[in-house]
């Protein structure tokens, strides 16, 4: 698949914390389950998330998938000004490697007006992103699988 990719600077984003940029979004993505189940191990792989802003693609973060990203219901997060919330239709999610990477909850939060909207709840079913299909066929992972690329539309997201 070709892309035209769009690179934005990114700002100091925390879940909770005040911005006054108007037109900005954060990402939060939750990879802690439910008392600490599952518990998902450091790999090599790389999590690159782009996001589909007025029908076009945009990278905005890639990064090593680390367990102690996920020791905490924190979990890690992402903003970016430019744009808003709004303004976004799709987040897609794409990992590098066979080791899978558990996600419970995705956010996608409008920097101007705290708007959530909301893939998967907090729990120990979730999405789980590998180049392995396999890694899927166990309990935690939504629908008995793993792939590599995860599109999460906004029309499908509540909030």
């Amino acid at each position: 698949m070709t892309r035209t990719l769009t690179l934005l600077a990114p700002f100091v984003f925390a879940v909770g914390l005040s911005t006054t940029a108007h037109a900005s979004f954060g990402v939060y993505i939750d990879c802690h389950g439910t008392n600490g189940v599952p518990n998902w191990t450091s790999t090599s792989n790389t999590v690159t998330t782009f996001v589909k802003v007025n029908g076009n693609w945009t990278w905005i973060d890639a990064r090593p998938v680390s367990a102690s990203m996920c020791d905490h219901e924190n979990g890690f997060s992402f903003s970016y000004s430019g744009f808003s919330g709004y303004d976004v239709s799709t987040i897609e999610m794409q990992i590098s490697g066979n080791d899978a990477f558990w996600i419970d909850k995705i956010m996608l939060l409008d920097g101007a007006t705290w708007h959530t909207w909301q893939w998967g709840i907090d729990n120990t079913l979730g999405f789980c992103l590998s180049t392995d299909p396999s890694d899927g066929k166990n309990q935690y992972c939504l629908n008995g699988f793993a792939q590599s690329l995860s599109d999460f539309d906004k029309s499908a997201a509540s909030g």
